[in-house]
């Protein structure tokens, strides 16, 4: 659709919508981000390596440098998910965090 056929339409509910569905939207993402890194964290300290290391392929993880940062973000469950809302959705800054 060309976007300056949109002229008829209300444009402040139209902004509004969008915006509202892309912060579910991002609300969503970071939370499977912890989530999944809690996951993560959890298999790393109760399988023994072997376990981890099928855990981790079966589940798709290659990275080493993926599996550090989502441990990292895993062990930092509790605390991250207080600041949830204001965390961004990246792997890398978030498992920086200090905390």
């Amino acid at each position: 659709m060309n976007n300056l056929s949109c002229v008829s339409m209300p444009i402040e509910n139209s902004v509004e919508e969008f915006v509202n569905r892309y912060q579910k939207s991002y609300s969503k993402t970071i939370d499977s981000m912890l989530e999944l890194s809690r996951v993560v964290a959890e298999a790393k300290s109760l399988l023994c390596k072997p376990e981890f290391a099928q855990f981790c392929s079966s589940v798709g993880l290659k990275s080493r440098s993926t599996i550090v940062k989502m441990t990292s973000i895993g062990e930092k469950y509790s605390a991250l998910k207080e600041y949830q809302s204001k965390l961004p959705s990246n792997w890398t800054t978030v498992a920086k965090q200090p905390l």
